[in-house]
C-alpha cells in the first residue's frame, strides 16, 4: 500500500492489485475499493451522536433519531415504523 494526494484527493492505494482502496476528495466524501464499507456496530454523526444506523448483530437494521428508534427492519423483511409493523 502507499498513500498519495492527487488534485487535492487523499488517496490509499494498493500497488500489489493496482486498484485504490481508500480515496477522500475535496468534498469529504469517501469511496472504498470493491464497493464495501465495514464499521463495527453503528454509524453516527460526531456533532449528533443521538441519531444514526444501528446494526444489532442479529439480522436487524435500526435507523435511531432524536436517540429513539424510529424504524427497524427485520430478518423476515418486516419493517417496525414507530408501534407499526408492515410486512414485505
Amino acid at each position: 500500500f502507499r498513500t498519495l494526494t492527487d488534485a487535492g484527493e487523499w488517496i490509499i492505494y494498493d500497488q500489489t492489485d493496482a486498484a485504490y482502496r481508500l480515496v477522500i476528495d475535496t468534498s469529504g466524501h469517501i469511496s472504498l475499493g470493491a464497493g464495501k464499507f465495514l464499521y463495527t456496530d453503528y454509524i453516527r454523526a460526531v456533532s449528533d451522536t443521538n441519531t444514526g444506523i444501528n446494526m444489532t448483530g442479529s439480522d436487524v437494521i435500526q435507523f435511531q433519531t432524536g436517540g429513539s428508534e424510529r424504524m427497524r427492519i427485520l430478518s423476515n423483511g418486516f419493517v417496525t415504523l414507530g408501534d407499526r409493523v408492515s410486512r414485505s
